[in-house]
């Protein structure tokens, strides 16, 4: 899961920047931040994260020179990208061997390091121009990765913060704000190649098998049991449980729930007594750690273009590339790598099954799906069935017995207004009357 913050303060990740003793047992495996991005190696910011570097970049100062990073002072000076490992990776790295945490953790920096090229390549965008209309591709980004491997309550939870800088150089050589939108806008994108870099990784190094995929392109790993993974979601369980209390089924009312409810984060213990912990609470529920299905084998990408097709169409009319590298991603049961994604996606934009419509927004004919010629489509289908049974209808309906039509009323004169003139005409017709009357016409 994927999930993007503002940055506020600098020390909740400064905090992470230590050496444990319990580290020492992996040898060059080391708690720290690491810097990522083409601009960041520009700034000759490389390797480890220096604390002071750090708090320049959020600062919006340059490190080497003192001076500001951007043309102009921003407001939002970076951005919290979080990756979170799924549960079920979380927990065979908290009750694995030595090996077996190595490999889990070496996934998880070829799945960073992926979401940080999709983010260069597709979503580091500059405005220029009179009210920011023109766009142009940015010449890379500032983040510093950090690793936290436990939840607020303890339990094991690996997810990586990028901390993205609002800095990149256009095409003029101003070094300017990203556009942010793009940020949020390839967010699901991002997640679903980081779940798919995952899975690949874990199948190449350990075999590991997986379950079905969820929209969001996670699976979890096929042997560890839903009762395991609940018995390490604490958090999750407290929030369910505050929702049921308030009655909230929103979405919105989830995440506001889950940030009244978010305990202070407390000081992690040495590694050796958290994994004695949960090996224990791993125990109390029937887990060891062996039983896991494992298949040695070579990952690939075999979705079809008219699955993919279908899939991109099946909600909307229109898809874009993002939306076609995200459902690349996510119809990889076994993963893929970010070069087998966008190899994939580059050929179903240049075959029959894309067609463009606008720059940038695609279609596909009429219907993606490989037709029977021996059915018939279903709207014509639907439409036959429809008139056969309205001519049944009509077969059965009896006669009714003709009855005499009702003479029609005559429509009743509407009542016209009295005025002046009607009365004079009445008075004068009242006066030939009575003169007649009075004054009979003589006979000869």
């Amino acid at each position: 899961m994927i999930t993007i913050g503002k940055v506020r303060n600098a020390e909740y990740y400064l905090n992470e920047l230590h050496h444990d003793d319990a580290y020492e047992y992996y040898g060059s495996l080391e708690r720290s931040g690491r810097w990522h991005g083409t601009f960041a190696a520009q700034l000759d910011l490389t390797g480890e994260v220096d604390p002071d570097d750090f708090r320049a970049i959020l600062e919006g100062v340059r490190p080497d020179t003192g001076t500001s990073l951007t043309a102009f002072p921003i407001k939002v000076t970076a951005l919290d990208v979080t990756l979170s490992v799924p549960k079920s990776m979380s927990v065979l790295w908290a009750v694995g061997d030595h090996d077996t945490r190595r490999n889990v953790e070496s996934a998880v920096d070829a799945a960073e390091a992926a979401v940080v090229r999709l983010l260069e390549a597709e979503a580091t965008i500059v405005r220029r121009g009179h009210g920011g209309l023109d766009y142009h591709d940015g010449n890379g980004l500032i983040v510093a990765s950090f690793d936290h491997r436990t939840s607020r309550l303890g339990d094991p939870n690996l997810h990586r913060h990028l901390v993205v800088a609002n800095a990149s150089p256009g095409p003029d050589g101003r070094i300017t704000g990203i556009d942010t939108r793009q940020l949020y806008g390839i967010r699901y994108t991002a997640e679903a190649v980081f779940q798919s870099v995952l899975r690949h990784e874990l199948a190449q190094s350990q075999g590991m098998l997986y379950g079905d995929i969820d929209r969001h392109g996670v699976g979890e790993i096929a042997g560890i049991p839903l009762a395991v993974r609940r018995e390490f979601s604490q958090r999750r369980r407290d929030i369910e449980a505050e929702l049921a209390e308030r009655g909230v089924t929103t979405g919105r009312g989830a995440r506001m729930v889950a940030l009244a409810t978010r305990p202070t984060k407390e000081d992690d213990l040495p590694d050796d007594v958290l994994r004695r912990q949960w090996r224990d609470r791993a125990h109390a529920v029937g887990f060891d750690g062996t039983g896991i299905p494992t298949v040695e084998r070579t990952p690939r990408l075999t979705t079809t273009d008219d699955t993919l097709a279908f899939a991109l169409t099946e909600h909307d009319a229109t898809y874009s590339r993002r939306d076609v590298i995200r459902h690349t991603a996510r119809s990889a049961p076994d993963g893929a790598s970010l070069d087998e994604i966008l190899r994939h996606s580059d050929d179903y934009l240049a075959g029959p099954h894309a067609i463009e419509r606008l720059p940038g927004v695609y279609t596909t004919p009429r219907d993606p799906r490989p037709r029977d010629p021996s059915r018939r489509p279903r709207r014509r289908r639907a439409r036959q069935q429809h008139r056969h049974h309205l001519r049944a209808s009509h077969r059965r309906r009896p006669r009714r017995p003709a009855t005499p039509r009702r003479r029609a009323t005559p429509p009743r004169r509407a009542h016209r207004p009295i005025g002046r003139r009607h009365h004079r005409r009445r008075r004068q017709s009242r006066h030939r009357e009575d003169h007649r009357t009075r004054c009979p016409p003589r006979r000869l």
